[in-house]
């Protein structure tokens, strides 16, 4: 590989890190898909990961409505608030103590979750 490509990807991979692990320390808003999330300290924020954002467009492409969903390492909770919005019931969970709160924008949505301690 080019020395300089090398150089401009290790760059890139650092300041992507710093970015993920200042996002781990301090509560952030999150707006999409018709949500408006608080992710708070310590959770895995939804902007930084592609996979949240392919995810959640999937579930927008499907029918859910009566299925039975489990989130397995749910973190922000995105998806499983978009599949329970779609009609799923849904089972999250993560190995971490809840830490999310999640406030429906949209009509549509149906609750507003909070986790328990």
């Amino acid at each position: 590989m080019n020395p300089l490509v090398a150089a401009t990807r290790r760059i890139a991979h650092i300041l992507w890190h710093l970015r993920v692990r200042a996002s781990l320390n301090r509560e952030d808003a999150f707006g999409g898909f018709g949500l408006d999330l608080v992710i708070a300290p310590g959770v895995l924020h939804p902007r930084h990961f592609a996979s949240s954002r392919l995810l959640a467009e999937y579930l927008a492409t499907l029918d859910l409505h009566g299925k039975k969903i489990a989130d397995i390492g749910t973190g922000s909770g995105l998806l499983a608030l978009l599949a329970a919005r779609a009609g799923a019931t849904v089972t999250a969970i993560d190995i971490s103590p809840p830490r999310w709160d999640a406030r429906p924008t949209t009509p549509c949505a149906t609750r507003s979750w909070r986790g328990s301690t």
